[in-house]
């Protein structure tokens, strides 16, 4: 007789799911913020990813904020958020955010949220504060745009999210009201004879290259046109005709070439505090519009 065969079987210890370091649900990687957790945080109307700005710190700490899309931004000692990708190690595009917003700092007692001054306030756990520690584990909001801080983020990696992210590269509006806030004064467009124009709200101004300039245009142009159709409408260029008529360098020009020109075109209206109005939809095979529209000189 085999005697082995009698030898009763001792299963080995039960495999441990992966669990999410936020929820501590289970998540199936465990190096990533689940997905729940990542839709349970708000964004602001039209936002996307493209629209979010880091700089790789020279020297991290094992803390990170992870966004909306699950991409996780290492945090240095101290790291201001705001608007202004110059001068803020997370930049935040869109015109709820102030230029610098607030600050995320690491000192003797631990880490810190403070606001800067910004006018649409900062948000820990859903408390407005002007300065607060930071737990380990905190849902931190800026305007209209929330995180997850976690002070020990080591394990975490990016997800593999290109296909993901470009998928939300245009959004789908949920509520047409929730325009926070235009810039003081109405945007306008000058094309000069080089084939570059000038942006410009007030005293403020930007140049605009030829491709960004012609999309300004048509956008711009449509929601003139259609001043009679509901807003929630008004406005949409699809995507094909929007490529047809931009002066392409390429001489076959795809939909990516296009979601890198708005890509560049936010950027520039980031400037004047005016990115938001730059807004896409999935339906119908794509759209894009220039919400409340601009004033069109020669």
């Amino acid at each position: 007789m085999n005697h082995d065969d009698l030898t009763p079987h001792r299963p080995g210890p039960p495999t441990r799911a992966a669990r999410c370091p936020v929820c501590h649900g289970p998540t199936g990687a465990p190096d990533r913020v689940c997905d729940g957790c990542c839709a349970s945080l708000a964004v602001p109307w039209g936002m996307c990813p493209s629209q979010l700005r880091g700089r790789t710190p020279a020297d991290p700490t094992t803390a990170a904020v992870v966004d909306r899309w699950g991409e996780v931004w290492r945090l240095p000692r101290r790291a201001v958020i705001g608007r202004d990708p110059t001068a803020c190690q997370l930049a935040l595009l869109h015109g709820d955010v102030s230029r610098a917003h607030a600050l995320i700092e690491l000192g003797a007692s631990g880490w810190r949220l403070t606001d800067l001054g910004s006018r649409t306030g900062t948000w820990l756990d859903r408390r407005r504060v002007t300065a607060a520690p930071l737990p380990p584990i905190a849902r931190v909001r800026i305007g209209t745009m929330e995180l997850f801080f976690l002070a020990d983020a080591r394990a975490l990696r990016p997800p593999d999210a290109s296909a993901s992210r470009e998928a939300e590269e245009i959004t789908t509006p949920v509520a047409v009201e929730d325009f926070h806030r235009r810039p003081a004064g109405a945007l306008v467009l000058v094309e000069a004879s080089s084939g570059w124009g000038r942006l410009s709200v007030g005293a403020r101004g930007v140049q605009v290259p030829p491709c960004q300039l012609t999309l300004l245009q048509t956008l711009a142009q449509r929601w003139h046109d259609e001043h009679a159709v509901a807003t929630a409408d008004r406005g949409f260029v699809a995507i094909d005709a929007v490529l047809a008529v931009i002066p392409w360098e390429a001489t076959q020009a795809t939909r990516t070439n296009l979601k890198q020109l708005v890509r560049r075109t936010r950027l520039t209206l980031a400037e004047l505090d005016a990115d938001d109005q730059l807004e896409g939809r999935r339906t119908d095979g794509g759209a894009y519009r220039l919400r409340g529209g601009l004033r069109l000189e020669p």
